[in-house]
């Protein structure tokens, strides 16, 4: 298990893309091929790829549904924020912004 600062550490390039978001410039860890389950109570489930962006909370912390953030220079929309662990992090499930 990685502890928060490890993986802030691990935010900087060469692994770590520039976010910008609300005017302010930081870096995130990109994953274009996360994989997200949705099950109805154990009758089917579906699974689909999803663009998820893991952020320090600090950096992010009036993010919301649909606002607007840039991720190496790719305009997105929050889907959805997800709290990782202690909620020192957060996911970020995007979709592009057209």
């Amino acid at each position: 298990m990685f502890r928060p600062e490890d993986i802030v550490g691990m935010m900087q390039p060469p692994l770590g893309v520039p976010v910008v978001f609300g005017g302010e410039s930081f870096f995130g860890l990109l994953d274009e091929n996360d994989i997200t389950v949705l099950s109805d109570g154990g009758r089917g489930e579906v699974v689909g790829s999803t663009i998820a962006l893991v952020v320090r909370t600090l950096d992010v912390p009036n993010i919301k549904i649909d606002d607007a953030i840039t991720v190496d220079g790719v305009a997105y929309r929050v889907r959805h924020p997800i709290r990782e662990g202690d909620a020192a992090l957060l996911k970020l499930l995007l979709r592009r912004d057209e």
